[in-house]
């Protein structure tokens, strides 16, 4: 099963197909072969014939890296082939000499092309000498070889032959062995007919020709013609007199994938509320013979399940006449009451009114069979019209799961009211405000502070609007705050991964529309899915691949969100790292009858882990598992794995060879210690009784998060190059702690080594926090497997080595501290900008909690400071994104205690003090304002009088007296700043510090590149108090410092800080003198205020923290306030009397 077949069939939603056993035309693609001199670019064109009905392809292509470096890909002449189809070495740094192709066409009604048409250039910089030459060859490392077409109108996988192209430096390319053939053949590992064979037809070059075959499972062959194909890749080398090569990739597709399928599938949870394990699974099965067989992970062998508990249950289906097998998982989850309840949102009854109360509770699981019981005898989640009183609920699931809930609706001191915010049209200045009221609309007055005077508002444009209303019969008050965002949607898509086997993994894509525009919302995806909802759109697609939708909102406007190009390497089968060994076993008669097989997780999931072997035996172990089973060559053995959370891994089959005839083959790999992580270092693999040998094939196994591997080199192997290997790629989860390793002889001699040589020499840099890991030899994905000149295999002796770090490792990247200053704060968001895109080595267990962590040095810095990348990758996942913003959010103003390097604001600062007053001004553009007015003020860069600035990021502190300023109103935008975009090309960061009376503000490009201008660079949004206790105008004074201004360079530039006043008006008559006859002491308090107000009457007083949250309220005129419960801290005190509002700021310490 591959990636192409099940991605096609999902998006066409087709069941079975019609066995293609033959094909009379194969599809056939050709690189030509071409000559080049040594420093030009050649391009090799990739030619195709029998292209008819094509939905995909997806292969890899190699080459010699020391004589062509691959620069580009052009001439595409294929619907839906561009540059996002492929993908480079520079996006796979372990895969230098290839290049990866995954192309399906998004019509899916099928391509047909002309035979002999180029689909696309390969082009590359020749870096060998004159005389060198490179094969240009197809392969299917790292991207496995498939085709898939519409055939007969069911969608089917497709044969192919694969032809090498050359590029010869500074002389003609050579006359080469032509070799092709009649038909294509498929085998069916399903089916009782023996497939058929592959016979080549070669002509050209000189004869008589010498035939080199290899293929899957070790098979190797020097005929011409060979037969009993199983599905795979097939190398046909020619070698004419002249010793002139060439090279046919025979692809032999499996058609056994869609044999058997699961139908009618029904699974139904166990109820742990009444202690039942009442679970069932249950399912039909199709497209096979009728007849059989059923192997549970449990140990049943019934084909339906009931009496089940929780847990994962792994079935394997087997047609008992063809042969076939499918296997399927299902995960049972108990129900239980606590999954019935989540919470409830009370609505209290407003002020003024009677019957305005509601209760919402929020239902946990599936809610489809889940009832609700009200003491009102009302049913469903929700109630509403209720009166001041006490209620309670029960309730109920299909399953008999019973939640009590129970809580008291009272009567609000406010007027509580919603309101409805959104868009008439496209244009501007298109925005309403639609109250809804308790009771009846004319029952009150509306304030609002445009001065508009009726219920609802319309016309509107982008900021923020209040209104009070008052219900004129009883005089209870209440006020809003509503925001008409700009008319531009803001949207964030995630994604869900579903792994159905190595090679084949979709995701589910969701966008959500957090604001912007008008629901419901029509979502229109480039894959063709289309669906409308309220907030959310979803797709799934395969991959790899990426995604964009275009979202309509009810009045037609459109945005298109940034393109979704999912990672599930994280979450699939292949984040586990592991690796398989077996040594033979001799028994009293002195043969190898069994084997002792190890099976060993590196990395990935959580332990301890279970390890279910298809020989019956279970165990838990926190790394690895063996098992002592017979061993003759042919019997294999495979291991499911699953983590205490349930994530599963399944082996390849594991064979071990024993019981054979011949000298044991010894390979050892040699230790070797490193001065500390991030150094690299060499191991031999030696060898002994290397006699002979005409073929070798293994793997290298590693700990992916303690080592990176580097190369591989051989002095000894003859005709070994990068061919002979691949270097699993760990970052992108295929195979992690891996590299392959196969080798022929292709002089046909055999080879002998002397004992103890240095086969091969693997080099590795050091990347984990372990004081030693292992490297070894193993069976996974490649069985080890040796055979002499005579093809005869030979017993293989191997054992590991040990890599030692020698100095230990030292921990010191705490995550959101990117400037490596013992502090996180604002300014760390620059250093993110400056690296943003980078990528490096992943932090082994990283994490964003705030703790000392082991990175190794990415070996990359800023340019001035000189701190190193890993510190700026906060979360530790080797990418430095928009991601890594997160862990300044959640460690803001964390500070390590053991830091004992330099003052973090003395690390950065690098201009002298002067700087300050003569530089780029900056400061917040302020004008009059009234009491109760939420004004929009401009922080602006640069002034009318000032040249423009070079700016790539930006920290700044603004200073504010919060007297005036309502508690918690303090907001700022970036929309129109001449810095940048957000979610495009700038990243920013702003945090309210309500103690200090600051907002700390940072703000950075990630382009790497720097911009000119000046004016508005944000927006701060404040609302002033309605009404002041005074009778003439006042000032509040609000002013930039600590302000840091670089260049993409790191260099520092001038900024001059400006202070700048907000002027508010008074519209009372309010004598001065009563303002001074309100006394609030002692200032700071403990745990008791005072008040005195002999000549004014106090109708209430509110006590608010900084943020904005009423915290108390007491009513008439009390003479003391107990503030026992409060934490110590800044306050405001709120004293509501006829004549107005008094502020008074509280402190409190205990």
């Amino acid at each position: 099963m591959k990636r192409l077949y099940f991605t096609l069939c999902f998006l066409l939603t087709l069941s079975g197909f019609t066995s293609l056993q033959a094909q009379s035309d194969c599809l056939a693609l050709k690189v030509e072969h071409t000559t080049a001199t040594a420093g030009e670019t050649v391009c090799a064109d990739v030619m195709v014939e029998n292209f008819t009905s094509m939905l995909g392809m997806q292969f890899s292509m190699r080459w010699d890296p020391q004589v062509l470096s691959v620069t580009g890909v052009n001439n595409m002449n294929l619907s839906d082939l561009s540059q996002t189809n492929f993908s480079f070495p520079a996006t796979a740094p372990q895969y230098p000499d290839r290049l990866r192709v995954v192309w399906f066409d998004q019509s899916t009604n099928s391509v047909d092309v002309p035979d002999n048409t180029v689909i696309f250039s390969v082009c590359f910089d020749v870096v060998g000498e004159v005389g060198t030459s490179s094969p240009i060859l197809f392969d299917d490392t790292p991207t496995d070889i498939e085709f898939a077409a519409r055939i007969g109108g069911e969608i089917d996988t497709k044969a192919a032959r694969l032809h090498s192209g050359s590029v010869s430096v500074g002389f003609p390319a050579p006359v080469v062995p032509q070799i092709d053939i009649e038909s294509c053949p498929v085998a069916d590992v399903c089916s009782e007919v023996p497939p058929p064979g592959l016979s080549p037809i070669v002509s050209m070059g000189t004869p008589p020709y010498n035939y080199a075959w290899t293929g899957p499972n070790l098979f190797s062959s020097s005929e011409l013609e060979i037969s009993e194909l199983v599905p795979g890749n097939y190398l046909l080398q020619v070698q004419d007199a002249n010793l002139a090569t060439s090279s046919v990739l025979f692809h032999v597709n499996d058609q056994s994938h869609t044999k058997l399928v699961f139908s009618d599938v029904l699974v139904n949870h166990p109820n742990d509320c009444q202690e039942n394990s009442d679970g069932s699974i249950s399912f039909t099965m199709r497209n096979g013979s009728g007849s059989y067989s059923y192997s549970w992970n449990d140990g049943s062998e019934s084909r339906d399940r009931s009496g089940l508990g929780g847990g994962i249950y792994t079935v394997t289906a087997t047609d008992m006449l063809l042969g076939c097998s499918v296997v399927r998982s299902f995960t049972l989850v108990p129900e239980n009451d606590d999954q019935l309840f989540q919470f409830a949102d009370i609505t209290d009854v407003s002020c003024g009114t009677t019957n305005t109360g509601a209760i919402r509770l929020v239902i946990g699981g599936e809610f489809e069979g889940t009832t609700v019981s009200w003491n009102t005898g009302a049913t469903g989640p929700e109630i509403t019209g209720l009166a001041t009183g006490n209620y309670s609920a029960t309730v109920t699931n299909s399953g008999g799961c019973t939640f009590e809930w129970s809580g008291k609706v009272e009567v609000s001191d406010e007027v509580e009211f919603t309101g409805e915010v959104g868009y008439t049209d496209c244009e501007q200045s298109s925005g309403f405000i639609n109250l809804n009221m308790p009771g009846d609309p004319s029952d009150f007055t509306y304030a609002w502070s445009t001065g508009e005077q009726t219920q609802n508002l319309s016309g509107l444009s982008f900021g923020a609007y209040r209104v009070t209303v008052t219900n004129t019969a009883s005089g209870c008050t209440g006020y809003r705050h509503f925001y008409i965002k700009d008319e531009a949607f803001l949207t964030g898509s995630n994604w869900e991964c579903t792994v159905v086997d190595e090679q084949t993994v979709f995701a589910k894509v969701y966008t959500v529309v957090w604001g912007g525009g008008t629901p419901p919302y029509t979502f229109n995806w480039s894959n063709g899915d289309s669906m409308t909802d309220e907030l959310i759109g979803f797709t799934t697609i395969s991959l790899p691949g990426t995604v964009i939708v275009t979202i309509t909102d009810s009045k037609g406007c459109v945005t298109v969100a940034e393109p979704v190009t999912p990672d599930c390497t994280g979450g699939s089968e292949s984040s586990f790292s592991t690796a398989s060994s077996y040594n033979c076993i001799e028994d009293e008669n002195g043969q190898q009858s069994q084997a002792e097989i190890t099976y060993r997780v590196w990395n990935g999931g959580t332990p301890p882990y279970t390890f279910a072997w298809s020989n019956g035996l279970t165990e838990t172990a926190d790394q690895q598992s063996t098992i002592i089973a017979p061993a003759d060559a042919i019997q294999s053995y495979t291991v499911t794995v699953t983590d205490q959370f349930g994530q599963t891994h399944i082996s390849k089959k594991i064979i071990p060879v024993c019981q054979i005839d011949g000298t044991p083959l010894h390979m050892d790999i040699g230790d070797a210690t490193v001065d500390a992580p991030g150094e690299s270092v060499c191991v031999p693999i030696t060898v002994e009784n290397f006699t002979g040998i005409a073929g070798l094939q293994f793997t290298i196994s590693w700990d992916p998060s303690q080592l990176v591997i580097d190369d591989i080199t051989s002095d000894l192997l003859p005709n070994f190059g990068t061919h002979n290997y691949n270097l699993g790629n760990y970052a992108s989860g295929n195979y992690p702690g891996t590299a392959t390793f196969s080798w022929i002889d292709v002089n046909t001699q055999g080879v002998d080594l002397p004992d103890n040589s240095p086969m091969l020499e693997v080099c590795f840099t050091s990347i984990g926090d372990a004081p030693q890991t292992e490297v070894i030899l193993s069976n996974h994905p490649t069985i080890i497997e040796a055979s002499t000149i005579t093809s005869q295999v030979i017993p293989v002796v191997t054992s590991g080595g040990t890599i030692s770090i020698q100095n230990g490792i030292s921990k010191n990247v705490w995550p959101g501290d990117t400037d490596n200053n013992g502090l996180v704060d604002h300014f760390d968001l620059l250093n993110i900008g400056l690296a943003f895109g980078e990528n490096g080595y992943p932090r082994p267990d990283g994490n964003l909690n705030w703790e000392a962590q082991f990175g190794v040095p990415w070996n990359q810095q800023t340019p001035n400071t000189q701190t190193d990348y890993r510190h700026i990758d906060t979360d530790g996942n080797g990418t430095i994104n928009a991601i890594d913003t997160l862990a300044l959010a959640l460690n803001y103003r964390l500070f390590n205690e053991n830091w004992d390097g330099e003052d973090g604001y003395t690390q950065r600062e690098t201009l002298p003090e002067s700087a300050r007053t003569t530089g780029t001004p900056i400061f917040v553009d302020t004008y009059a304002v009234q009491e109760g007015d939420m004004p929009v003020f401009n922080i602006l860069l640069g002034d009318e009088a000032s040249s423009e600035s070079t700016v790539y990021g930006l920290a700044f502190s603004i200073n504010y007296d919060p007297l005036a300023i309502v508690p918690g109103s303090l907001q700022l935008s970036f929309d129109n700043s001449w810095i940048g975009q957000e979610e495009q090309d700038m990243l920013t960061f702003y945090r309210v510090d309500t103690q200090a009376h600051r907002i700390h503000v940072a703000m950075t490009r990630t382009d790497g590149v720097d911009i000119t201008g000046k004016g508005a660079i944000a927006q701060l949004l404040v609302t002033i108090e309605d009404v002041i206790f005074r009778s003439d105008n006042y000032d509040i004074p609000i002013s930039i410092e600590n302000a840091r201004l670089i260049t993409a360079a790191e260099e520092a530039v001038p900024v001059a800080e400006r202070s700048s006043v907000i002027t508010v008006s008074t519209t009372g008559t309010i004598d001065p003198a009563l303002d001074q006859q309100i006394r609030v002491y002692p200032v700071p308090a403990r745990d008791v205020l005072f008040l005195k107000t002999p000549q004014i009457h106090i109708e209430s007083i509110e006590l608010y923290d900084l943020e904005g949250r009423r915290l108390q309220r007491w009513t008439g005129s009390p003479d003391r306030l107990p503030l026992t419960d409060l934490p110590q801290g800044t306050y405001a005190l709120r004293l509501i009397t006829a004549q107005g509002v008094a502020v008074r700021r509280v402190v409190l310490l205990h």
